[in-house]
C-alpha cells in the first residue's frame, strides 16, 4: 500500500514464494512493481538460503562491476543473464551435501572450487553449453582426485539452476547500469554548464 512510500527502481527479493503465479493470485513482486517499481526479481518457489546467497551475491557484484565499467554488459537484464549462466558450479555442487562438503573443503587456494575457477575451466565453459561443460570439468578434478564413481554417485540424483526458478517482472533491460556514449553525453552537459 501507500505506507510502503517511495520504491526504488529495482527491487531484488531473496525470500521464498514472493513471485508465485496461479489463477487469482496477487503476490509481492505484482504489489511492488504497481507501487512503482520499474524492475522486480524475485523467486517463485521456496529457495535454498545458502544457494540463494551465493546467487544474489554474485548477481550484486555484476551489477558493481558494469556500474563502474568493469565489464562489458550494460542493463540489468544482461547482468542477470550473465549471473544465472555463470552460476552452473554453484548449481551443481549446492545439488549434494557432499558434494559441496567435498568443492569447499580444505585451505580455499586447494578446493576444488578455486581450481575450477582459476585452472581447469578457463576457456572450457561454452555459453550454451555451460552446464555440461562445467559437469565435464568437475568429473575431470574428481578424477585427479581419485574419487570419480563417488563423484558420479553425489550428481546421479541431478541439480536444478537456482536462477531458473526466479522471474523479472517489469523492464530490466531499460534499467542502465553502463553505457560509454551516455557517459560521454553526460561529461559534454557538465562541461557545458560549468561554462555557463
Amino acid at each position: 500500500g501507500p505506507e510502503l512510500g517511495p520504491l526504488p527502481k529495482i527491487v531484488c527479493l531473496s525470500a521464498c514464494d514472493v513471485s508465485s503465479r496461479g489463477e487469482g493470485l496477487v503476490n509481492i513482486s505484482d504489489l511492488l512493481f504497481r507501487q512503482g517499481a520499474l524492475a522486480v526479481l524475485a523467486p517463485m518457489i521456496p529457495v535454498d538460503v545458502g544457494h540463494n546467497a551465493t546467487l544474489m551475491a554474485r548477481f550484486f557484484v555484476y551489477i558493481s562491476e558494469t556500474i563502474e565499467g568493469r565489464t562489458n554488459m550494460r542493463s540489468l537484464d544482461e547482468a542477470w543473464h550473465f549471473t544465472s549462466m555463470s552460476n552452473a558450479v554453484n548449481d551443481i555442487v549446492a545439488s549434494n551435501a557432499s558434494l559441496g562438503r567435498w568443492a569447499h573443503s580444505g585451505p580455499p587456494e586447494k578446493s576444488v572450487i578455486t581450481e575450477f575457477m582459476l585452472d581447469k575451466s578457463v576457456g572450457r565453459l561454452r555459453s550454451n553449453h555451460v552446464y555440461e561443460d562445467t559437469r565435464e570439468v568437475l568429473e575431470e578434478i574428481a578424477r585427479d582426485r581419485g574419487i570419480l564413481p563417488k563423484f558420479r554417485a553425489w550428481l546421479a540424483q541431478g541439480f536444478l539452476p537456482e536462477s531458473a526458478f526466479y522471474a523479472f517482472l517489469g523492464w530490466p533491460e531499460r534499467m542502465i547500469l553502463h553505457d560509454e556514449a551516455l557517459d560521454d553525453i553526460g561529461e559534454a552537459l557538465r562541461e557545458s554548464r560549468s561554462l555557463s
